[in-house]
């Protein structure tokens, strides 16, 4: 009988020694979330102290609807200075490329936080109607190495036309799927510049190596392009690798 009391006891002292591991983990448990809530609820307390802090010195207005009202502010001008030439905005001599310094213009909050320019459109290359002539003609402009051009050239064309055949230097959805990162063409017009970092040759000579941002080259490209103007260039407006 003596052998079964030791076992017994032993057991009860082994269940007592896991109760007491499990409970001091609980407990450790139970503190660490303490503490992280201690932590949250300060973060919280400063973050709303900041906003606080930051809404005494910004207008009651919110940057959205402040925003729209430099639009039709914009829009106003525009509209008086079109009336004054017969209804015709074609130079930025006219006075609307920076409708702040237009005398008619209303005195709005946090006008030294605003910049507002107007750049019309139609004096830019119409970017989907250039040819490989034209686009060869724009890069020699820009002093790309003549190396390169038709890599730009054909790698462009072949991105926004609407067939699979692949240009001697160009790149086709075949290409870039598998490419390090894979993606397809788009076979048709650019949304944006943005898409520029997904072309073949682009990205590698418009965007730093190193940090991945638009470098000069990109900035002149898209100064001279428009995706949006499709008709002839109003030489009036044009920059001046346009005219070039």
């Amino acid at each position: 009988m003596e052998p079964k009391s030791d076992s017994r006891s032993t057991k009860n002292r082994y269940v007592t020694k896991t109760q007491t591991r499990g409970g001091s983990v609980l407990i450790a448990v139970l503190a660490i979330l303490f503490l992280l809530s201690l932590v949250i609820v300060r973060f919280l307390d400063d973050t709303v102290e900041r906003l606080e802090y930051n809404a005494l010195f910004r207008p009651a207005e919110s940057d959205r609807l402040l925003a729209y009202s430099y639009l039709e502010a914009t829009l106003a001008v525009l509209q008086e200075i079109a009336l004054l030439d017969e209804s015709r905005l074609h130079a930025p001599a006219q006075g609307w490329q920076n409708p702040l310094h237009h005398p008619g213009f209303p005195d709005l909050p946090r006008s030294n936080d605003v910049r507002i320019t107007v750049v019309d459109e139609s004096g830019l290359l119409p970017l989907h109607r250039l040819d490989a002539e034209l686009l060869n003609v724009l890069f020699e402009e820009m002093e790309i190495p003549p190396s390169r051009i038709p890599e730009l050239t054909d790698s462009l064309l072949d991105w926004i036309d609407d067939d699979s055949e692949r240009r001697l230097s160009g790149a086709e959805s075949p290409d870039y799927l598998s490419s390090r990162n894979p993606h397809r063409a788009a076979d048709g017009p650019l949304q944006s510049f943005a898409e520029l970092r997904l072309i073949q040759g682009f990205r590698d000579f418009f965007f730093d190596a190193e940090s991945g941002q638009p470098n000069d080259l990109y900035r002149q490209f898209i100064s001279a392009v428009s995706l949006q103007h499709m008709g002839r260039v109003n030489l009036n407006a044009a920059p001046d690798l346009v005219l070039r």
